[in-house]
Parts: structure tokens; C-alpha cells; sequence
């Protein structure tokens, strides 16, 4: 897999240990930015962090998924229109340098 860009972050939300970024990241953008394939990191993997500033750093994703929630009577409902699915980026806060400005790009690195 090669290289690529998976957002610049508009916002960053603390929530407890970890850090949710938007926007969320349309399917199909990851599908045509992996050249046909659907490319997701999996909880654990590393990203480069490139900061405003011109910095570089590394964190850990924590969730990258569909955000949904259920209901008492059991009906799923999600954030995200189910016909064009967004992911949402959460990020392990342990393995954060710092505050993560907007304007930072999330890259994740190629794997062979």
C-alpha cells in the first residue's frame, strides 16, 4: 500500500483518552485515494502528523470507523448518510505529542 493523505484536521475533540478529528472521510475517498481498494488503518496503527508549523509526529489510531449508536428498541442510527458512508479518525490521546491544531495533515504511512 503507498503512502497517502487520510484528512486535514478541521477540529479535534478530546474525549477521555482519546481524540476524535473532522471532518469524517467519505468511503469512496478512500477507495479512489487506494487506487480501487479500500485502504484503512486498523486500531494500533501508526500515522505521521504534519503540523502547521512544519513539524512532524507520530500517533496511533484508536478507531476508525462508521460513528452509530443504538437505540432502546434496538434500531442503528449513524452520523452518516448509510447510502455514502463517512469513517471518523479517533486517535489514542496517549499517543499524542501535543495539541493538534487544524491545518494538520494525517498521513498514513505505506506499508509493503
Amino acid at each position: 500500500m503507498t503512502r497517502f493523505l487520510l484528512l486535514t484536521v478541521e477540529s479535534a475533540q478530546p474525549s477521555g483518552d482519546q481524540v476524535r478529528l473532522l471532518p469524517r472521510i467519505p468511503i469512496s475517498d478512500l477507495i479512489a485515494r487506494g487506487g480501487g481498494q479500500l485502504q484503512t488503518p486498523m486500531p494500533g496503527s501508526p500515522l505521521e502528523l504534519r503540523l502547521p508549523s512544519g513539524e512532524t509526529a507520530s500517533a496511533r489510531v484508536a478507531a476508525f470507523g462508521v460513528e452509530s449508536w443504538q437505540r432502546e428498541d434496538g434500531t442503528l442510527y449513524t452520523t452518516s448518510d448509510p447510502s455514502s458512508p463517512e469513517l471518523t479518525l479517533t486517535l489514542d490521546g496517549a499517543s499524542i505529542p501535543g495539541d493538534i491544531p487544524p491545518g494538520t495533515e494525517i498521513w498514513l504511512p505505506a506499508r509493503e
